[in-house]
């Protein structure tokens, strides 16, 4: 948050900010499919096994994780080939200026692809054994380092060395990690070899890798509809987004770390009780939590966008563009963090399928929303879509809760 509001000072909503943004915007998705998918594969079975064989449980993450990082690296590899390619695509709409910034940039970013990777799956790992601080912090690294720009006179504050430090700060948090994993004995640095356990992992990671494909592509469909409505409007959309994503990192963040280790060792007793429980005391305390923030942000939108951003470059009519984008982002908060418990059940319960047949589901009706809506108001409508879509999913998600807990319990007790 505080990276984004110097950001706004430096570069306001202009076309660099902009190229930055876009640019950033195909690693970062690239990173949450592949990493994201291991962990909610990775997890449950990994307390599973770790129940009856820790030796075994090690070997697992070892080979997970080497398989983890040979395709993070080949893929880094096959975006460094397409990128001409992908930047014209996404950025059709851009000006000649964007557009050649944004080229510029994107072979910057990714080396963030290996690195956000496996940060992601080594904090899933740490999280595993119950180890949540670390984790929780180290993502801050890649947004204070860009800051070192701070020590720069103004004139070398250039796009080019935040996009460079922004890599490091990625880099930094992945080695901090990895010495922390291997302080703690859970994992050794070898590849252990394939094993039942690491085909179980393999065969829950396919739906999950398509699942959360779909799933990530709202954000670029988002940014891909903006850059369409002219320049600034990819940065505006961003800074509209910062509070509610803000909001969502605190509740969703550390709900999905804590819950999906917690189920997973539920699900691994069959304790259909506990889960139940659970699951209504976590829904209401992120009920409790979450809505009065949104009805706060809605009532001081406008006062909290301009004492957030309002200087230097970023100026009144930018808070003004900015306070309607940011009013029709708030009502995703509570349903997207109560979606994030209810699959983070649902991969404990090892039902990824589902959850990838509800990720397509919302990319098409984010897309055809994003389109309508669009078209109707403008910028809020791309972010009144948003809000829309993960209301849909949270309802599709515990929908399924209900149903494949009933079901499991009623197989639980038969087969008792």
């Amino acid at each position: 948050m505080i990276k984004d509001l110097v950001l706004a000072a430096w570069f306001g909503t202009n076309v660099s900010l902009d190229a930055y943004l876009i640019a950033l915007a195909i690693p970062l998705f690239v990173t949450t499919v592949i990493a994201g998918s291991f962990n909610s594969a990775l997890v449950p079975t990994y307390i599973s096994v770790r129940h009856s064989n820790r030796d075994e449980a090690a070997r697992l993450l070892a080979s997970i994780t080497m398989l983890a990082a040979i395709i993070l690296a080949m893929t880094s590899a096959v975006l460094l080939l397409a990128g001409p390619f992908l930047v014209r695509v996404f950025a059709a709409k851009c000006g000649p200026e964007e557009l050649r910034i944004i080229q510029d940039l994107f072979p910057y970013m990714l080396p963030i692809v290996l690195a956000n990777g496996m940060s992601v799956l080594l904090g899933g790992i740490l999280n595993a054994n119950d180890r949540f601080a670390l984790p929780a912090i180290t993502p801050a690294l890649a947004s204070l380092v860009p800051l070192s720009a701070y020590a720069l006179p103004p004139e070398y504050r250039s796009i080019k060395y935040i996009a460079i430090a922004t890599i490091a700060g990625y880099v930094a948090e992945t080695v901090v990690l990895c010495a922390s994993v291997v302080k703690q004995g859970v994992l050794a640095p070898s590849f252990a070899g394939t094993s039942n356990a690491t085909s179980a992992v393999l065969r829950a990671y396919a739906p999950m890798f398509a699942g959360m494909l779909v799933s990530c592509a709202s954000p670029v469909i988002d940014q891909f509809m903006a850059s369409r409505l002219g320049e600034g409007a990819v940065a505006t959309l961003s800074f509209a987004g910062k509070v509610p994503s803000f909001v969502m990192a605190l509740c969703a963040g550390a709900v999905g770390a804590a819950v999906l280790p917690f189920f997973s060792r539920l699900a691994a007793d069959s304790d259909w009780d506990g889960i139940r429980a659970a699951v209504r005391v976590w829904a209401a305390l992120i009920i409790v939590a979450t809505i009065p923030v949104v009805v706060l942000c809605e009532l001081i939108a406008p006062t909290l966008i301009r004492l957030l951003f309002e200087r230097g470059a970023f100026g009144p009519h930018d808070t003004a563009a900015t306070v309607p984008v940011f009013r029709a982002f708030l009502p995703q908060i509570p349903f997207y963090v109560l979606g994030i418990l209810g699959c983070r059940l649902l991969s404990a319960l090892q039902h990824n399928r589902l959850l990838m047949l509800f990720a397509a589901f919302n990319v098409v009706v984010n897309f055809v929303t994003d389109f309508a809506f669009m078209r109707m108001f403008g910028l809020p409508g791309i972010a009144l879509s948003t809000s829309l879509v993960y209301l849909v999913s949270a309802v599709l998600v515990f929908t399924a809760v209900s149903v494949v807990r009933a079901k499991s319990a009623r197989t639980s007790t038969v087969a008792s």
